[in-house]
């Protein structure tokens, strides 16, 4: 009974391959140890199926390349200001999160700090209405007004500085400006404003330039050194015109005047030599002022000195006629030889009494050359004296004949 069980139990071992796995069995193995006859031997797997699956790329990536790609585009446009730049450096420096945070509010934090700080230095350059303009944006503190500001507002109040600088400069201007600036106001277009700001004025002055230093070279009030300096402004260029009236044309004046004082003071009386020869010692404001009414002021006194000395003089010869007149009467009549010639005994020349007038005309002679001036008296009484001295001669030899 036992015996039977147990060989039942060894029959079911022995089959329970065949009945569970009936699509593997193979036929009899061989003596080398194959697989048993009956079954077959697994497939052995291939070198893709023995290599590991690659790991699906995250979703992610794409994303954040576009992220990057559009930061680096800001941090490239040269429009993006200071603020922009920084922060998108900074950005491409972090993370994709830091890129997406950036893109959706950290570039319009940095634009908006931008465009404050351009129209904080749009208003400290621009005009009284850009400045008016670029304050009332700045108080609205708000990215619309800001932004309005910027595009739109900064030059509609442009036009307007504009068109007062067109207006000064027109009221300024010679002829030339006067004319082109009045067709950039009447054409009233941002266009025409600029172009004459930024080139119409420059060509009108130059002409007026020139005009006006041809007007200098043909003043015959200028002087040598104004006149040179004018010719060779006008073979320059318009900076050169522009350079001659500015400050050339003032510093030949003032060799000019120095020049003309010079000349005065060789040339004039006591007083003006005085005046000149202290202005040339000053600075070049006293060469100015002496041209202009110093010398004029120290004529007056050298021609007051000389009618002086004239009148004195001529009291003097009406003086020396008195006394000679009295000194040849003595009791009373004229002697005749007072009014004939008589023959001076020393110099054996021929002389009246009207001798003084001889002396009247020395007196003339020596006052032109600047001697007359100081020695008016002494001149006519030697005058009185001569004739005084011939007449007591006379009278001398006619007592000495009337004794004899």
């Amino acid at each position: 009974m036992k015996l039977a069980r147990v060989s039942a139990i060894l029959v079911a071992v022995a089959i329970a391959p065949a009945v569970l796995l009936p699509g593997s069995a193979s036929a009899v193995g061989t003596a080398d140890g194959g697989a048993p006859a009956g079954t077959s031997a697994p497939d052995a797997p291939s070198a893709e199926e023995q290599a590991p699956a690659p790991e699906a790329p995250e979703a992610s990536d794409p994303a954040e390349d576009a992220d990057r790609a559009a930061v680096q585009n800001l941090l490239d446009d040269p429009k993006s200001g200071r603020g922009v730049r920084e922060a998108a450096a900074k950005a491409l420096a972090g993370t994709a999160e830091d890129l997406r945070r950036f893109l959706e509010v950290g570039q319009y934090v940095a634009r908006g700090e931008d465009d404050r700080v351009r129209v904080f230095q749009i208003l400290s350059a621009g005009g009284p209405a850009v400045r008016k303009a670029a304050s009332t944006a700045l108080s609205a503190n708000t990215p619309e007004a800001i932004r309005e500001f910027l595009e739109v507002g900064q030059y509609v109040a442009r036009l307007s500085d504009d068109r007062v600088r067109v207006s000064q400069i027109l009221s300024a201007g010679g002829p030339a400006v006067q004319k082109a600036a009045g067709a950039a106001l009447d054409a009233n277009t941002a266009e025409a404003i600029a172009q004459f700001l930024e080139v119409g004025q420059y060509v009108a002055r130059e002409e007026d330039d020139r005009a006006e230093i041809l007007a200098i070279l043909g003043d015959p009030k200028s002087g040598r050194g104004v006149r040179e300096a004018a010719a060779k402004a006008l073979a320059g260029t318009a900076e050169d015109l522009r350079r001659f009236l500015e400050t050339g044309r003032q510093a030949a004046q003032d060799s000019d005047d120095r020049v003309r004082t010079s000349q005065l003071a060789e040339t004039g009386g006591p007083a003006v030599r005085a005046a000149a020869l202290a202005a040339l010692n000053g600075s070049i404001e006293d060469v100015r002022l002496f041209l202009k009414t110093g010398q004029y002021e120290a004529a007056a006194k050298d021609k007051a000195a000389a009618d002086k000395a004239a009148a004195e003089k001529e009291a003097a010869d009406k003086a020396a006629d008195a006394a000679a007149a009295q000194g040849g009467q003595g009791d009373g009549a004229r002697p005749a030889s007072l009014t004939t010639p008589v023959t001076a005994p020393v110099t054996g020349t021929t002389t009246t009494a009207g001798t003084t007038a001889g002396a009247r005309t020395g007196g003339t002679q020596l006052a032109a050359t600047g001697a007359g001036d100081a020695l008016p008296w002494e001149v006519g009484g030697a005058g009185a004296a001569l004739a005084l001295g011939a007449g007591a001669v006379l009278v001398s030899r006619r007592r000495t004949a009337d004794e004899s």
